[in-house]
């Protein structure tokens, strides 16, 4: 376990214990199946055990690690099956989040987005850089969206895809396309074409996991790809946009 400690401490030992240990698995300094050793961890940040212990729990909370009852504390290993799950949620929200977007998108807004485009740099190698970017701008879009609970569990969910994506990233040629894409939905969002908007980011999404597959080496049965049906959307995007009850 080779771990680098450039953060600076926040208010509190168990902040900082969690905040360090969740960017290493992040940024993949700790890989997936890395047992983690809290007495190691404690030492290299001169902190007791207690804190590190907390930031764990609450760290296997969130997905990120697990405990076993004769190996201790691992990293949670990556699985097609895993990366399904977090994307069908990911698609659910994202979606909504765009819908509501591009219903309450102001002139404002719109520039916004286009200055973040316009001032962005060109692909490079830096993954760090490149997927904090491409989140500002996400970021951007779903507070865009009125629901500040929509806009933290979307934050959630992309930290535990982050692990995924990087394998994605990091591949020549992928980021090529991004900016054509930001600037399709930034177009959609602009007409306030809600629906068509939604849709683009759902199959963006869709896109990005097949390629995360690919890059894993691994594949799911296509009828083990579980999708969003229209209705079922069109159901979920009437209850959370309060236009109607779900029966």
């Amino acid at each position: 376990m080779t771990i680098d400690d450039k953060t600076e401490r926040p208010f509190t030992a168990s902040q900082y214990a969690y905040n360090k240990v969740k960017k290493w698995i992040l940024s993949g300094q700790l890989s997936a199946g890395d047992r983690i050793d809290q007495d190691e961890i404690a030492r290299k940040m001169g902190l007791s055990r207690m804190p590190v212990r907390s930031a764990l729990d609450r760290l296997s909370s969130e997905g990120l690690v697990v405990s076993h009852p004769h190996r201790g504390i691992t990293v949670v290993p990556l699985s097609p099956e895993h990366l399904n799950d977090l994307y069908l949620i990911r698609c659910l929200m994202e979606g909504l989040a765009v819908f509501l977007a591009a219903e309450r998108a102001t002139d404002e807004d719109v520039e916004a987005l286009t200055r973040m485009l316009d001032g962005a740099a060109a692909p490079s190698q830096d993954i760090d850089a490149a997927m904090a970017e491409n989140w500002k701008f996400h970021r951007y879009i779903y507070e865009m969206s009125g629901s500040e609970v929509l806009a933290r569990q979307i934050e959630s969910f992309w930290e535990q895809t982050e692990r995924y994506r990087r394998i994605y990233i990091g591949q020549p040629g992928t980021r090529d396309g991004t900016d054509r894409e930001h600037r399709e939905l930034v177009s959609l969002i602009a007409s306030h074409d809600a629906q068509r908007a939604a849709d683009f980011q759902i199959r963006n999404n869709r896109r990005t996991q097949r390629a995360v597959l690919e890059s894993m080496n691994e594949t799911l049965p296509t009828e083990k790809i579980r999708l969003v049906s229209a209705a079922e959307y069109d159901a979920f995007l009437r209850w959370k946009s309060g236009r109607g009850q779900v029966e």
